[in-house]
């Protein structure tokens, strides 16, 4: 079993973020994920994602790349990296599937309770670097938007996931 306070040392160098009490990590990474566990599948144009490492490396599957259709390039800014996806021909064939969410027990790589996006021309992954609070927000944008829940899909304005909670509108 790990010691709590070398887990929380560990994660806030890892992750780079606000110190979080030990006993209050794991509930808050929870809180922050809530909104991608239902299973829903957003469809989109652009996918904007900000997260701290911890999600970064652990909750967020990037696209793969087939270097015939796609092009991937990472941009350093003050305070964070993005990893910048495009779909160079703008087709369905083209376009790019990520998916945000919860991970097993064991901590696996897959998520397995999970939001899943396709999405057509661009994703954006900014990873915040220094010290951050515990941060996760997706923002699916452009036409088409739209959200298949329980076998049903609407149209959607609006899609943002932040701070735990979810606006599709």
């Amino acid at each position: 079993m790990r010691h709590p306070t070398m887990l929380l040392c560990l994660l806030s160098v890892a992750c780079g973020s606000t110190p979080v009490a030990p006993e209050r990590l794991a509930s808050e990474e929870h809180r922050l994920l809530l909104p991608f566990a239902a299973g829903a599948e957003v469809g989109c144009a652009e996918l904007q994602i900000e997260a701290t490492g911890n999600f970064a490396h652990r909750n967020i599957a990037s696209p793969s790349v087939d270097t015939r259709l796609h092009r991937a390039r990472k941009e350093q800014g003050s305070g964070y990296l993005d990893t910048i996806f495009t779909n160079l021909t703008g087709t369905p064939e083209g376009a790019f599937v990520v998916t945000i969410g919860e991970n097993d027990e064991a901590q696996s790589l897959a998520p397995v309770r999970y939001t899943r996006f396709t999405v057509l021309r661009e994703v954006r992954i900014r990873v915040l670097e220094g010290t951050h609070a515990l941060t996760l927000r997706a923002t699916a944008s452009g036409q088409p938007l739209m959200i298949k829940e329980a076998g049903v899909v609407r149209d959607l304005f609006e899609f943002e996931a932040a701070d735990g909670v979810l606006r599709a509108r």
